[in-house]
């Protein structure tokens, strides 16, 4: 929900309007198609705002397996966010698989460090 929140702030602030739908909690609606240019941003915030919360909880949890969950969260949105706005990688799930794969390899490094 937190990457679809980041959809939703984008549209309200580049004024296209988007809701949530309560019956999908998935995906933004728009009332004005967004223009060109819009679209780029729009795909973008979702992940980066995803990545923005989870990075910024990560700082202030002391908890040492609630931090690398965090972290493995806002990576996953950092590189879904940096592909979303490819369309093939959008519709093919490609960039959330990138993403899930590179928590896991933060969290192997992580454990690796631990174990030293």
């Amino acid at each position: 929900m937190v990457h679809e929140y980041g959809h939703l702030i984008c549209s309200k602030l580049l004024g296209f309007g988007g809701y949530i739908r309560s019956v999908r909690l998935s995906s933004v609606n728009y009332e004005v198609r967004p223009l060109d240019n819009q679209w780029t941003l729009f795909y973008l915030s979702g992940g980066l705002f995803q990545f923005l919360v989870f990075s910024l909880m990560s700082l202030f949890v002391q908890d040492r397996n609630v931090k690398i969950a965090n972290r493995m969260t806002a990576i996953i949105g950092l590189v879904e966010g940096l592909s979303e706005p490819f369309q093939y990688w959008r519709l093919s799930g490609l960039g959330a698989t990138l993403g899930i794969l590179f928590a896991f390899l933060y969290l192997a490094c992580e454990l690796i460090r631990y174990k030293k």
